[in-house]
């Protein structure tokens, strides 16, 4: 789907007229859409079909053919639900295209929400197409650090389930929340080397835009060191669990254990009254009575010094 939009009140507004457009928007283009902007425009047929891989990586790089004309590759975080309550956010390409003629062409191939962000800010003539980049680059940069928040307190709550829940659930979530980190490292570690070959570049030259890129580089790069904290206390609850677990299965071997010995009692003294041979007290009537008070007795006093060796 192929979206124009322009500038009216300050506002970017969607458009039909292509000739007074100043960004195209592509979002899950098919082959025709992505040949007739190539045409249009004379773009690398990369620089489109580079957004349908959801595994390629971020990077900035110049038309050789014309050097007005550029491509930055950047990764962009998105939600997805696996089940209730359990979601994952994964990562893919979005490419912004400035062209020979003084437009901005965005391409996806996933909805993205930081673009609502941007219809909603306010752009002025002056340097449009500098302020709609720099709106790209620095939304789709704070969506990383808005979800790890969310990760954030995914894993708060996944830590007081572990330490409650006997169920699987709680793994499933902290498997999708490791998941969803290690995508967000190596997304934003190449969206870093990305907008930083664009600040040492000569893309819009002037001290005002490089201010800006480098406000985005630092927003990646506080994104980046948050993941890699939450990727260490995710790993930490997850020793956490296992050790909890593993001394939670010692504390029930350790009863069970000792139930045995316990219960062993009995057995042993049933067993040698039930021997088919002349014993002790066998004439007595009173003698069941008497073997099973003090078995009973036996017992418990056995009880009480597992009690107090703790072992049980």
């Amino acid at each position: 789907m192929i979206t124009y939009y322009k500038i009216q009140n300050n506002k970017m507004i969607e458009t039909l007229n292509e000739a007074e457009c100043i960004w195209i928007h592509l979002e899950k283009p098919d082959i025709n859409e992505i040949k007739a902007i190539k045409q249009e425009y004379q773009l690398p047929l990369d620089y489109l079909t580079d957004i349908l891989d959801d595994n390629e990586n971020s990077r900035f790089e110049v038309n050789s053919d014309s050097a007005e004309t550029s491509l930055t590759l950047l990764q962009f975080p998105k939600k997805e639900t696996k089940g209730p309550g359990i979601t994952t956010i994964l990562t893919y390409p979005f490419a912004i295209i400035l062209t020979a003629n003084q437009k901005i062409i965005t391409a996806s191939n996933h909805q993205k929400t930081f673009l609502n962000t941007v219809l909603s800010q306010d752009f002025y003539p002056e340097r449009l197409i500098q302020q709609l980049f720099y709106a790209f680059v620095f939304n789709l940069s704070k969506k990383f650090n808005y979800y790890l928040e969310e990760l954030r307190k995914a894993s708060d709550e996944l830590e007081d389930e572990l330490l409650s829940s006997s169920e699987n659930r709680p793994l499933h979530k902290m498997v999708e929340i490791k998941k969803s980190l290690v995508f967000f490292e190596e997304s934003l570690r190449s969206n870093v080397v990305g907008l930083t070959e664009i600040y040492d570049g000569r893309l819009l030259n002037n001290d005002e835009f490089r201010n800006q890129i480098f406000d985005c580089i630092i927003e990646s790069k506080q994104a980046l060191s948050s993941t890699r904290v939450q990727m260490k206390l995710i790993d930490n609850v997850s020793d956490i669990f296992s050790s909890i677990v593993s001394n939670n299965l010692n504390i029930v071997m350790k009863i069970l254990t000792s139930l045995t010995i316990v219960l062993t009692i009995p057995t042993i003294v049933g067993g040698f009254y039930g021997m088919n041979v002349k014993i002790p007290g066998s004439d007595d009537p009173y003698a069941f009575y008497i073997i099973l008070f003090g078995t009973i007795l036996f017992c418990i006093i056995m009880i009480r010094l597992l009690k107090r060796k703790r072992l049980m």
